[in-house]
């Protein structure tokens, strides 16, 4: 069997579009669909019970990504965890079967995962980049390393492996850097529509938990986020705005996005700043757990200088 969990809170927008197309899926094999939901306040509930699926319902106090994903395969019976998100639509009738085919054809394989394309128009500043991370086929290596938001993982190496959740964000990449890049498949033809809302509040809360979790990869596991570069100062900061907003205004002119082009100075600038910000944050918190640490005799004081991390 293979189990497919949905992790949702308040994805009344797409969550019926994505169940149905699952369901439509042409695979021979049985599977299941697991929805998980962390607390929606709008109509994510109702849709989910009025389609056969089975819905388990987690506090949203408790809610971390790892810890959802984890739960989902503990909660599934499938020997194939195949995880999506409640806004990520599959694009064709297929989409299952390619994502799980290396499985099932190659034992080295621990994992696949799927291309992600953009809902044309919804939010041109996120497309370029799914576009450079996914390409359509395999002659371009994909720029995303690994997502869960459209994968499939054998059940045994989750169980082996599960994901860390005490990671506010990039759990999917702390998982993936575990393994060889011959482990893992890109399987383009597992396509599904994946775009968020151009909304500056989610925006800024991402890339400053951008910055968290590349502080916090680098402390727990020593890796180095390969998706960013870590700048301190107001030249460094300046010349990334500059050089992002050069890049948004090359890709709206291709596309002709003119009416959204007065935002992308405002774009860009909240996004260095909102990383920046989470930077700044991520080393207070690291320097107060380890004073903390220090206080409670968990680190000897002599071993270790908080000043230091």
């Amino acid at each position: 069997m293979i189990s497919i969990v949905i992790r949702a809170k308040n994805e009344e927008q797409y969550l019926g579009e994505v169940i149905r197309a699952l369901l439509a899926q042409d695979e021979s094999e049985e599977f299941e669909i697991l929805v998980l939901d962390s607390g929606s306040a709008d109509r994510t509930l109702e849709i989910a019970r009025s389609l056969p699926v089975r819905i388990e319902e987690i506090p949203a106090r408790s809610f971390t990504f790892g810890r959802a994903l984890n739960l989902g395969m503990k909660l599934a019976q499938g020997r194939i965890i195949v995880y999506v998100s409640a806004h990520c639509t599959p694009t064709t009738h297929a989409w299952l079967r390619e994502l799980v085919t290396p499985l099932r054809q190659e034992p080295t394989k621990v994992a696949t995962y799927g291309r992600q394309e953009p809902r044309p128009g919804t939010n041109p500043f996120e497309e370029g980049g799914l576009y450079n991370a996914f390409p359509a086929d395999t002659t371009r290596s994909p720029a995303a390393l690994f997502s869960n938001a459209n994968c499939a993982i054998r059940r045994h190496v989750l169980e082996a492996r599960p994901f860390d959740e005490a990671l506010e964000f990039a759990e999917d990449l702390v998982w993936r850097l575990q393994f060889k890049s011959q482990q893992i498949c890109y399987v383009p033809s597992a396509s599904v529509y994946h775009t968020h809302p151009l909304n500056l509040r989610y925006w800024s809360h991402r890339f400053r938990s951008d910055a968290i979790a590349t502080l916090r990869m680098k402390q727990t596991y020593g890796i180095d986020n390969p998706y960013v570069n870590i700048h301190t100062g107001r030249y460094s900061t300046v010349r990334d705005v500059l050089a992002g907003a050069v890049h948004q205004f090359r890709y709206f002119r291709s596309r002709q996005y003119y009416r959204l082009m007065p935002m992308i100075p405002l774009f860009e600038g909240m996004r260095v700043l909102s990383f920046a910000r989470g930077l700044h944050e991520g080393r207070k918190l690291t320097k107060n757990q380890v004073c903390q640490s220090v206080e409670s005799g968990i680190i000897p004081r002599e071993t270790k200088d908080p000043s230091s991390v």
